[in-house]
């Protein structure tokens, strides 16, 4: 398969932050991932994605749900 887009999703906090950022150039910069666009994309009140999934799940409201209801990204 043909992968044109890689996601970082690291938890939301410093040593994820700062992971996602040495990893990003790290790919963008070796010619084997030229054509491979990288994000690196955190949940805005969670601390990584399997938390923001668990809340979901529970029904609590996160800022992705409410995203979600106004058309912007979702779980």
């Amino acid at each position: 398969p043909q992968i044109s887009r890689v996601y970082l999703c690291l938890d939301n906090d410093a040593a994820g932050l700062t992971a996602s950022a040495g990893i990003k150039p790290l790919l963008e910069q070796d010619s084997r991932f030229a054509h491979i666009a990288v994000t690196h994309d955190q949940p805005a009140e969670s601390k990584d994605y399997n938390e923001a999934l668990l809340a979901h799940q529970r029904g609590e409201k996160t800022q992705e749900q409410g995203r979600q209801r106004d058309g912007g990204p979702s779980l």
